[in-house]
């Protein structure tokens, strides 16, 4: 088929209106605002292995408030966030849980030495399949756990001290709160 120049000058007009369109979207599309179809619903069941060989299921996150930090050796983001865990303490009632996502369990063992291990237990996902069944779109996520293991809030990126202030301590507070209720 040949076009008249008009024709080519309409679809080149139309196709930069549609490269200029996609762009504007993704200039003002926030990637940390990516919800999870997993919120307000029960952790995935899975079998794992912790990165001292410990069996784990998905009765690690009943009982106890959970933050569940998925992270990577080989994420340079992850190590600047991992500085911010390390400072922080919990209640008894919660526990700080990690996903060592798409790296090998000597690989996790050897940057947690090297840096301090803050968690209280860490799960091995070498394949990446944990971090796929819990709808990780990538390093560092950060996810809260209630004490029934429902997930109830999740967020992309780095955890700040002003983000953990404002956004991640009323939510913890209020389901110790909850649970000192019942």
């Amino acid at each position: 088929m040949i076009m008249s120049r008009g024709q080519r000058v309409g679809m080149t007009v139309l196709t930069l209106a549609v490269f200029l369109s996609l762009m504007w979207v993704s200039l003002h599309h926030d990637p940390h605002r990516l919800s999870s179809p997993l919120l307000n619903k029960a952790v995935p069941d899975f079998q794992a292995k912790s990165v001292t060989g410990r069996s784990l299921d998905q009765s690690l996150f009943h009982g106890k408030i959970t933050v569940l930090n998925v992270f990577a050796s080989w994420c340079d983001t992850c190590a600047v966030e991992h500085v911010f865990w390390v400072s922080r303490h919990f209640s008894a009632g919660v526990q700080l849980v990690a996903l060592d996502y798409m790296d090998s369990p000597e690989k996790a063992t050897s940057f947690l030495r090297d840096h301090g291990n803050p968690f209280d237990v860490v799960i091995s996902d070498p394949k990446g399949k944990h971090g796929i069944d819990f709808g990780v779109y990538g390093v560092p996520e950060t996810y809260l756990i209630d004490q029934a293991g429902m997930i109830r809030f999740k967020q992309i990126g780095v955890v700040t001290a002003e983000k953990w202030t404002q956004v991640w301590l009323p939510r913890i507070r209020a389901m110790e709160r909850s649970d000192a209720t019942t």
